[in-house]
């Protein structure tokens, strides 16, 4: 076959591809239901409140038009503000609306791995890997904020673009998944990442080569630097006081660690394991242990047998990522960093479970067994509403997940510069969250009551706001009453 070329497929009948059609309908509306309906249960994380309140500088009215581009103390170009921004235009002014461009961009992204492995390799694998992204738990969580983890979508987007044009050697596709990447980067700056390494790939294809030559390529790469050069632009022309270039990206940089070999992008596959080892809590949802085992076999696997252009692709991006931030010892895992690493390993893991399939009856029967223990862990995350940011590993209680917040420095800062108490009663704070942020203010109150009177006494006010005859807010208002400010 020659490189690029569709796979031979023989002619389904009407029913079948009917059938198929509707097969692939239920999993995409079951993909969207898991995600919206994780965005209207979680209480907003510290990243969200603080996007929540920002959005509120962006006016639209004729002749009082506010378009902010600093997002201090969020350390990313404005692009999800206005994401943000546009749910609620659609949906209405509360935590939901701003979500649901998430919700919907992440949905996306399953469509568009079924669509790529479709056009290379058929529609079973092509079901199979829509199955492993739809009930990845990883996904499932970064989809139901509205925080700079959008960037995945265009990541995918620009993946997806690339691969059509070689493909079908369609240079225009070429210029389109540059210019994507760069929309990407109005997000988070960690789509440009994948323009070094899609430049990589085709230096190492021989039959791809060819395209380093070609204006289109260029082209797209302007295309990605033009669509996200007039926000930087904007953004260095009118400084933030309390920020700069240098903060932010000397913030990102520093949190990179030194040299030396890291875990921190493998742990996105093994989060549990490591998490239940180092007794250490979960800042980003995770993927459950089967699912990690099963894309990092898949990639393993793909190294040892045929391989064609979009398994190249598709290994070259995953090392790219995985083992490029691996040569950096941070002192807890970024799981974002690696997070573009999923949209090749899953790709490669639904191949292997149809190849399993096709090999034998037993083989695909026990190939049932991880979708099930997948697509059960993918529907426990989008149906736990107890915690914020953290993902259901072993439902620890309230306490230990916030002891150990505190112990790893997690909050430290949190309500003094992120403070969304403010929202307290706002169409983003639901009052089915009230008991939530109860405890959090008093188990926090608590922890201050030491060294901070003034915060302590000021998260006591909030809980009393919630609960004013509760007897732990007695107990507080006795403790801090014996205590002056230092």
């Amino acid at each position: 076959m020659a490189v690029g070329a569709r796979p031979a497929h023989t002619t389904p009948s009407s029913g079948t591809v009917k059938a198929a059609r509707v097969l692939v309908a239920v999993l995409m509306v079951v993909c969207f239901a898991l995600r919206y309906y994780a965005a209207t249960t979680v209480p907003m994380p510290y990243d969200e409140a603080q996007l929540v309140r920002l959005s509120e500088r962006i006016v639209l009215t004729p002749g009082a038009v506010s378009l902010p581009v600093h997002v201090y103390p969020h350390r990313h170009l404005a692009g999800q503000l206005y994401l943000g921004k546009l749910g609620t235009l659609l949906l209405g002014h509360n935590l939901v609306g701003f979500r649901f461009m998430s919700v919907v961009l992440g949905t996306a992204s399953s469509w568009i791995i079924f669509a790529l492995v479709r056009r290379a390799w058929g529609f079973w694998p092509a079901l199979l890997s829509l199955v492993l992204l739809c009930f990845n738990g990883f996904h499932i969580g970064v989809s139901r904020f509205a925080i700079e983890r959008t960037y995945l979508f265009f990541s995918v987007l620009g993946i997806y673009l690339f691969w059509r044009a070689l493909q079908d050697d369609r240079p225009g596709f070429m210029i389109a998944a540059g210019a994507g990447l760069g929309a990407g980067a109005l997000v988070s700056e960690h789509t440009l990442l994948l323009l070094p390494v899609l430049a990589a790939y085709l230096a190492l294809s021989k039959s791809n080569r060819r395209w380093l030559t070609r204006w289109q390529t260029w082209a797209g790469v302007l295309a990605a630097v033009a669509v996200c050069v007039p926000l930087v632009y904007m953004y260095l022309r009118n400084p933030d006081p309390q920020s700069s270039l240098y903060d932010d990206y000397g913030d990102h940089v520093e949190r990179l660690g030194r040299f030396g070999l890291g875990y921190g992008s493998l742990a996105l596959y093994i989060a549990p394991l490591y998490y239940k080892l180092s007794d250490r809590i979960s800042v980003y949802p995770v993927m459950s242990l089967v699912s990690g085992a099963l894309l990092l076999g898949a990639v393993l696997r793909a190294h040892f047998g045929a391989k064609d252009e979009l398994t190249r692709l598709l290994l070259v991006i995953f090392w790219a990522f995985v083992g490029g931030f691996s040569l950096f010892a941070s002192s807890r895992p970024e799981f974002k960093w690696a997070a573009t690493s999923m949209f090749a390993a899953v790709p490669l893991a639904g191949r292997l479970l149809w190849e399993s399939w096709v090999r034998s009856t037993l083989y695909g029967a026990l190939s049932c067994l991880p979708l099930v223990c997948i697509a059960g862990f993918g529907i426990w995350v989008a149906s736990a509403s107890h915690n914020c940011y953290y993902s259901p590993l072993i439902r620890p209680a309230q306490e230990r997940i916030t002891d150990q917040a505190l112990k790893h420095g997690l909050y430290t800062v949190m309500w003094e510069d992120y403070n969304f108490a403010d929202l307290t009663g706002s169409p983003f704070f639901p009052a089915r969250y009230k008991e939530y942020y109860f405890h959090r203010y008093i188990t926090y109150a608590y922890y201050y009551a030491s060294d901070d009177i003034k915060l302590a006494r000021l998260l006591l006010e909030r809980a009393a706001q919630i609960h004013p005859d509760h007897p732990r807010v007695g107990h507080l208002m006795k403790l801090l009453g014996q205590r002056s400010d230092p």
